[in-house]
């Protein structure tokens, strides 16, 4: 089934595309940022005896955070990508055992929570809506999850932090929506402005070209039937010559005055 030409997505204006475009290489290179920082932080806040463990989730979650930035960055599968990132993220979670010291009772203060939070913020602004908040939910459920499994005696204390993730995602996404809608507006405005002054030229333009064919009217044909109304005029193959070439250029003013007014009222 062929899809209508109303039911195609509107193209973006050039305060959409600069926003989105610029947006979404801010938020994927300061979760980047924040990734490589947390890493960093959990390996000097680590004991000897979670310190393997803490190294090998901590390259990894930097390795897969730089490799997601310069997927993203080529426009390679982001479907894939998407998939692939919340499942590390969702595994990442699940490793706080392991990975987080137990010495840390305060839940907000831990590594991967920051790092999985600011990537559920990010996806506010790279993904629909909905893809969005399925990805908060997922990563929430999965936080919550790995705290279970890592603190089954003290995990009710962190749930405070991890609905404070849902927030954090709400916020986000009203955010980007907002913004998305004024620049919207901003290109809607353009877009009348543009066709506006498109209108204004054609006006003038298409009044030109009937000044012009008045004035050729007036000033070639009127006096061709003059001379062909003298007694004393110049010969009938002379006449027929001029009239012909009157009515040719007559005729290619009346076109291109056809033309103008066409494009009038296209715009």
């Amino acid at each position: 089934m062929k899809r209508r030409a109303s039911d195609a997505p509107a193209a973006r204006g050039p305060a959409e595309t600069a926003f989105v475009s610029v947006g979404r290489s801010y938020v994927l290179r300061g979760r980047a940022i924040v990734v490589v920082c947390c890493a960093a932080f959990a390996l000097l806040a680590t004991g000897p005896e979670q310190l393997p463990a803490t190294a090998t989730a901590a390259v990894a979650a930097v390795v897969w955070t730089v490799l997601h930035l310069r997927w993203w960055e080529r426009g390679m599968a982001p479907r894939t990508v998407a998939c692939a990132d919340v499942a590390f993220l969702a595994a990442l979670c699940l490793t706080q055992g392991a990975t987080v010291p137990a010495a840390q009772e305060e839940h907000g203060h831990a590594w991967v929570l920051v790092a999985v939070s600011v990537a559920i913020v990010a996806y506010q602004f790279t993904h629909p809506p909905l893809v969005g908040a399925a990805a908060a939910l997922l990563l929430a459920g999965a936080d919550l999850l790995g705290v279970m499994l890592g603190r089954p005696d003290t995990w009710m204390a962190a749930v405070p932090q991890i609905l404070w993730l849902l927030v954090q995602a709400a916020m986000g996404c009203a955010l980007y929506q907002l913004v998305l809608r004024r620049c919207r507006a901003e290109d809607r405005a353009l877009a009348a402005a543009a066709q506006a002054r498109r209108r204004h030229k054609l006006s003038r333009e298409r009044r030109r070209a009937e000044e012009e064919y008045l004035a050729v009217l007036h000033d070639t044909c009127s006096a061709t039937l003059l001379m062909a109304a003298a007694p004393a005029g110049p010969p009938a193959a002379v006449l027929r010559a001029q009239a012909t070439r009157d009515v040719g250029r007559l005729e290619a003013l009346r076109a291109a005055g056809e033309e103008v007014a066409a494009e009038y009222e296209k715009a």
